[in-house]
C-alpha cells in the first residue's frame, strides 16, 4: 500500500517538471487519464516497436499502472499493416476501455491508422489520447501538451466526450488544466 502511494506521489511530482524539460512521460499519461475517467482501468497502449526495446521503462509504466489500479497492455507497431490486429488484440486481450498511442513512426502516424483508429475508438466507446500529436479535430478524445509554466493543458473534443457519456471529476490537480473544443 506504502508502494502505491509513493508511485502516486513521485508521478503528481512529475507533473511539476520545469518549463524547459521535454514531454510528459507515459506514467504521467497514466496519471492523467486516471485523474480525468478514474472509472477506467483496462488500457492499451499502442507503441512504435523499437519503444519495446526499453525492458526497464516498460515495467517502470506496468507498475505505474498496477499502482493506479490499471492494466496496461503494450502493442508495437511496426508497419501500417499492423495497426488494425494491434487494436483488435488489445481488445481481446484485456478488452480495453482506453487507448494511448504514442505517435513516433510512419505506421502510426499515417493518416489511415489515425483514421481508423479513432473510428474504432469511437464506435467501441473506447477513449482515445494520442501522445506527440493532437488528433482530437479528428475525433479522438484527447491530447495532453505540457505549456511553458508547468500546467499540463488537456484539449479534449467535446463531441467525442458526450459521445462516450464521460464525466470528468470536478475537483482536477490545479496543474491539470482541460480545455473542450468542438
Amino acid at each position: 500500500m506504502l508502494a502505491r502511494y509513493l508511485t502516486l506521489f513521485m508521478l503528481l511530482c512529475g507533473l511539476t517538471v520545469n518549463a524547459g524539460e521535454d514531454d510528459l512521460s507515459l506514467n504521467q499519461y497514466l496519471w492523467i487519464l486516471n485523474q480525468l475517467t478514474p472509472e477506467i482501468h483496462n488500457v492499451g497502449i499502442i507503441v512504435p516497436s523499437e519503444f519495446m526495446a526499453d525492458k526497464a521503462n516498460l515495467q517502470k509504466i506496468s507498475n505505474t499502472a498496477k499502482a493506479l489500479n490499471q492494466e496496461a497492455a503494450f502493442s508495437p507497431v511496426s508497419d501500417i499493416k499492423e495497426v488494425a490486429a494491434c487494436f483488435q488484440g488489445l481488445q481481446r486481450e484485456i478488452k480495453v476501455q482506453a487507448v494511448i498511442v504514442l505517435l513516433g513512426n510512419d505506421a502510426l502516424n499515417h493518416s489511415v491508422s489515425k483514421e481508423y483508429l479513432i473510428k474504432n475508438c469511437v464506435l467501441g466507446k473506447v477513449v482515445l489520447l494520442t501522445v506527440g500529436g493532437d488528433w482530437t479535430g479528428g475525433g479522438a478524445l484527447m491530447s495532453v501538451s505540457k505549456q511553458a509554466d508547468g500546467i499540463v493543458a488537456v484539449n479534449v473534443n467535446a463531441k467525442t466526450y458526450r459521445a462516450l457519456k464521460l464525466n470528468f471529476p470536478e475537483a482536477l490537480s490545479p496543474k491539470l488544466q482541460v480545455q473542450m473544443s468542438e
